[in-house]
């Protein structure tokens, strides 16, 4: 956008995000609600200031604020991986519940066709976003162990 050629007398107010969070993220408090994330994680990231720009707590501060920032997508790569493998497991149990056997013939139980294809389907979701989030945990223990590059020692 352009400000050249925009009347600024006739503007009252205007209104921008804030730089720095003051408050947690709504999928954040609702995975911590919902116990999808462990409380440590959490604690993390109200620790971290909410991953907010510009409020890199101490421990995170670099002069270019790249640290943080990689450490911020990665926290959240942790998050959002942990929430949708609930959510996958959640679509397993109950695709799982509809898949044939003779049991449930005998029995009269609801079946549906497809549910074992389903249920595989959300099995392999479940385990690769379970594996995204080891993944990005990984990276923020790495940031943890090996701090700003200037305090490493290269041999």
């Amino acid at each position: 956008m352009e400000i050249d050629g925009i009347d600024l007398n006739n503007i009252g107010a205007m209104s921008m995000a804030p730089f720095q969070r003051i408050a947690p993220e709504d999928d954040w408090v609702s995975a911590r609600d919902n116990g999808y994330i462990p409380a440590s994680l959490y604690a993390l990231y109200q620790r971290a200031q909410f991953l907010s720009f510009g409020a890199a707590p101490r421990f995170l501060s670099d002069p270019d604020n790249i640290l943080f920032s990689y450490f911020g997508l990665v926290l959240r790569s942790v998050q959002q991986s942990l929430v949708e493998a609930h959510e996958a497991q959640r679509d397993f149990v109950a695709a799982q519940a509809l898949v044939f056997d003779r049991m449930k013939q005998a029995t009269d139980q609801p079946w549906e066709r497809g549910a074992d294809k389903r249920a595989r389907k959300n099995f392999r979701d479940m385990l690769i976003a379970l594996s995204t989030a080891l993944d990005s945990l990984a990276d923020v223990i790495a940031i943890f162990f090996l701090g700003p590059a200037k305090e490493r020692i290269v041999l």
